[in-house]
């Protein structure tokens, strides 16, 4: 009877040291990135272009064109201020990141298009944006390229758009559930 009572407690701590393990390696965020260069297949989610919602997170990428590239244990952590999104770096020496779909326990919170530094044209819509000295520095833009804005007038229009295309993605659920769930995480700077 009393080996029975030593044997007990012992598979009962194993038991729950498993668990604890498998919720260690669980990581709630999760980020996708396409498959290929191809066309851009998409689920539609509203009447907006499909331009303009890839950038607002409100058109969630087919899921047979889209591929995990990592998960939020891979995340560093992401500067609020900068915008920096720090990856670890087996993440930026192994992955080519075209575009950037952030899903939370499976469901999409918001996409971000990948915008070349060398692209000769203004984007006005919030981008993700690769350092063009350092490949493996990741930043969320509120476009391309990222110029302060403030300098200008308030009634200038490339200023008026971006900022409202920014809003429109930091005011949407996807990005506050971000943000909240890298709090959660430790995974947030300001």
């Amino acid at each position: 009877m009393k080996t029975m009572h030593c044997i007990f407690p012992v598979i009962l701590s194993l038991i729950f040291l498993s668990c604890s393990n498998e919720y260690d390696n669980y990581s709630a965020l999760n980020f996708k990135t396409f498959l290929t260069k191809d066309k851009i297949v998409t689920e539609l989610k509203s009447s907006v272009s499909v331009e303009d919602s890839l950038f607002t997170g409100t058109l969630e990428p087919a899921k047979e064109t889209v591929i995990e590239f990592c998960t939020s244990k891979d995340l560093e952590w992401y500067n609020e201020t900068s915008g920096e999104l720090k990856f670890n770096d087996h993440i930026t020496k192994n992955t080519l990141i075209l575009n950037f779909f952030v899903y939370l326990d499976g469901e999409f919170l918001f996409g971000l298009g990948l915008i070349p530094n060398v692209m000769s044209s203004v984007v006005n819509v919030p981008v993700l944006e690769q350092d063009l000295n350092d490949g493996s520095r990741y930043f969320i833009a509120k476009g391309y390229p990222n110029w302060d804005l403030t300098k200008y007038d308030k009634e200038n229009s490339m200023r008026i758009e971006r900022e409202k295309n920014w809003n429109t993605l930091v005011q949407s659920e996807g990005w506050k559930l971000f943000i909240q769930q890298l709090k959660k995480e430790g995974r947030y700077r300001q």
